[in-house]
């Protein structure tokens, strides 16, 4: 038999695990991809994944009576069907009288496997499961305003950060960068889990050149008059104009305890 075959079929085997980590670690969120080994670093993980999902279904199509047959996949998986021809002819019998059993099997194999990753990517990064097993990505921990919610010190609803940056960016104006600040509001990773860009609103700048002690704030905005606003709702800033990066989370927590009462003395 062709080499292609078992190769192929190897293939089918160890999908689910292939499918699983891809789901686990990409989700479907835009802004969710992490940093991760390559797929032949992780081809341990993933064989011993594509194991444990194979004994499970194996198990649950073995109890409802629709399991393929071991003796069937394991000569089509080694290519060796002996010296004769008797126990091909019992595989393809076997391969044509229940070719949905073979066919439903990978195929919801494989789509269980991959549903089961993206459910265990959205438990680890908003579930129960994002405190004991945080997923590793820098850009989504620093940047989330959700991963950097703190308890509120006066009770009531955790504190929720406005992410504030500062950045040296080399923007080729006059081959000179200038300092750019303002308010995260949205952010995107590259499909290996870098970061993007960025989109800023309420952005300010101000050319690197012209340090100085800072001003007096501009009594209209309240900004450091030596910046000037960056007329526009969004600014999109790409990682790769940015040289350095400074970020900031701002909590505001409303005090809602009365102020006490001033005592007034009785001689008064």
């Amino acid at each position: 038999m062709n080499i292609a075959f078992p190769v192929l079929l190897l293939t089918l085997v160890l999908l689910p695990g292939f499918l699983l980590r891809y789901g686990m670690l990409r989700g479907t969120y835009r802004r969710s991809p992490i940093t991760a080994q390559t797929v032949t670093a992780d081809l341990g993980s993933v064989t011993f994944f594509s194991a444990l999902l194979h004994l499970f279904f194996g198990w649950a199509t073995f109890t409802w009576g629709v399991a393929p047959k071991l003796d069937v996949l394991l000569p089509l998986l080694l290519g060796q069907f002996g010296k004769d021809s008797v126990l091909l002819t019992t595989i393809l019998q076997d391969l044509g009288g229940r070719p949905w059993v073979y066919i439903g099997y990978f195929f919801g194999t494989s789509a269980a496997a991959y549903l089961l990753g993206l459910g265990l990517h959205d438990s680890m990064r908003r579930g129960t499961l994002a405190r004991r097993l945080p997923l590793i990505n820098d850009w989504h921990d620093l940047l989330s305003r959700d991963a950097n919610r703190q308890p509120n010190p006066n009770g009531g609803p955790d504190l929720l950060p406005d992410v504030y940056i500062t950045t040296v960016v080399d923007l080729k104006i006059k081959d000179q960068p200038v300092l750019v600040r303002g308010l995260v509001k949205d952010w995107f990773l590259t499909p290996a889990g870098d970061l993007d860009y960025i989109v800023l609103s309420r952005a300010f700048r101000r050319p690197l050149s012209a340090e100085s002690p800072a001003g007096d704030p501009d009594p209209v905005t309240g900004v450091d008059s030596r910046y000037y606003d960056i007329r526009g709702d969004h600014f999109i800033l790409r990682r790769s104009e940015m040289i350095t990066l400074n970020v900031l989370h701002l909590y505001i927590a409303d005090d809602s305890s009365p102020e006490p009462l001033p005592t007034l003395d009785a001689s008064s």
